[in-house]
C-alpha cells in the first residue's frame, strides 16, 4: 500500500529512474510536467509541455549532468515540482520566456496503484512500482502577453525502476471531466511476441465516500498506432469488467510529444485528448524500452 514515505526520492544503479509528472487541464489549456531522476548516472530531466487550444507555447526538454537529491523541492531548468504534503498537497511553477506558470495541486482521490490486483502482475514483469492520483489544480499562467487563472483537473504520477530492462513498458493514464481516474498498464518481456504482452488496468472515482476503491478491469484491450519514431499517434482500449458483457471503450490522439536527446524510446511524453465512453478525457502515454 502506498504511504507518505513513498513520495520520497527512490534510488537504485544503472538504468534506475525515478519520475514525477503532472498533468494539468483548466479549459482549452494544456500544461504536463515531468522530472526524471537517474541517480546511477547521476543526472538528471526536465520536460515541459504547455499547449492552449491549437497553439504550443512551451514544448522543451532540459538535461543536467548533476544529481537530483530529493522530491521535496525538485528544480530543473524551467520546472520545479514541491511536495507540500506527501499524497495530499504539491505545487508545480513554470518559468520560461514564453509561459509562467503557478498551480497548487490538491488530491481528490487516493493514490491508484501499480501493485492493484488487475496490474500487479505488470508491476512485477516490470519491476516497476507506480501511483497516480487525481487533483484539483488552481493557480495563474502567463502566456506569451496573456494571463489567465487556472482552476481545474490534474493527475499527478510517481514511478520508480529500471527502464528498458524487463522488455517495453507502456502506461497510459487518463482524467475524465466527471472526476474519473484510469490506469492502464503494459508491459512486453524481451523476446515475446505481441499476444503475449501483459496488459492490466483499473480505474478510481472522485466523490465516492472520503476512501474510494480501485474498480478492477478484468480484461484490457489495448491498442496503439505509433509514428517512425516510435512515439504513440493514436491509442484505443477496451475494458471489460468482471461479469460484464459490453466493455468501456477508450480512445484518442496525440497532441504534442516531448523527445529526450538521450535514451530510448524517443519520446518520454506525449499528451493525449481522449473519450471514456463519449465523456472528454486528458491524458499521457508513456513508453519505456524497445
Amino acid at each position: 500500500m502506498t504511504a507518505p514515505a513513498d513520495e520520497r526520492a527512490r534510488d537504485g544503479a544503472g538504468t534506475h529512474r525515478d519520475v514525477v509528472d503532472v498533468q494539468i487541464r483548466s479549459g482549452s489549456l494544456l500544461l504536463a510536467a515531468r522530472i526524471t531522476r537517474s541517480p546511477g548516472q547521476a543526472s538528471a530531466a526536465a520536460t515541459a509541455i504547455v499547449l492552449s487550444g491549437e497553439d504550443r507555447f512551451l514544448e522543451v526538454i532540459e538535461e543536467t549532468g548533476g544529481p537530483l537529491e530529493s522530491w521535496e523541492r525538485a528544480s530543473i531548468g524551467p520546472l520545479t515540482l514541491t511536495v507540500e504534503e506527501p499524497l495530499a498537497r504539491w505545487s508545480l511553477r513554470i518559468e520560461a520566456p514564453a509561459v509562467e506558470a503557478s498551480a497548487e495541486l490538491r488530491a481528490l482521490t487516493p493514490p491508484l496503484e501499480l501493485g492493484e490486483a488487475a496490474t500487479a502482475a505488470v508491476g512485477r514483469a516490470a519491476h516497476i512500482e507506480r501511483y497516480s492520483q487525481l487533483c484539483e489544480a488552481r493557480g495563474t499562467a502567463r502566456l506569451g502577453k496573456r494571463s489567465r487563472s487556472l482552476d481545474g483537473l490534474a493527475v499527478r504520477t510517481h514511478r520508480w525502476g529500471p527502464t528498458g530492462d524487463a522488455g517495453r513498458t507502456r502506461f497510459l493514464t487518463a482524467a475524465t471531466e466527471s472526476g474519473a481516474l484510469l490506469s492502464i498498464a503494459a508491459v512486453r518481456p524481451p523476446d515475446a511476441a505481441h499476444g503475449d504482452e501483459l496488459v492490466g488496468g483499473l480505474s478510481l472515482a472522485a466523490g465516492n465516500g472520503p476512501a474510494p476503491e480501485p474498480l478492477p478491469f478484468e480484461t484490457v484491450r489495448l491498442s496503439t498506432v505509433f509514428d517512425q519514431r516510435g512515439v504513440p499517434v493514436k491509442a484505443g482500449a477496451e475494458l471489460f469488467r468482471p461479469g460484464e458483457e459490453f466493455p468501456s471503450r477508450l480512445a484518442g490522439t496525440a497532441l504534442a510529444g516531448a523527445s529526450p536527446a538521450t535514451g530510448a524510446p524517443p519520446a518520454s511524453l506525449t499528451v493525449f485528448a481522449l473519450t471514456l465512453d463519449g465523456v472528454p478525457a486528458f491524458g499521457l502515454y508513456e513508453v519505456e524500452g524497445a
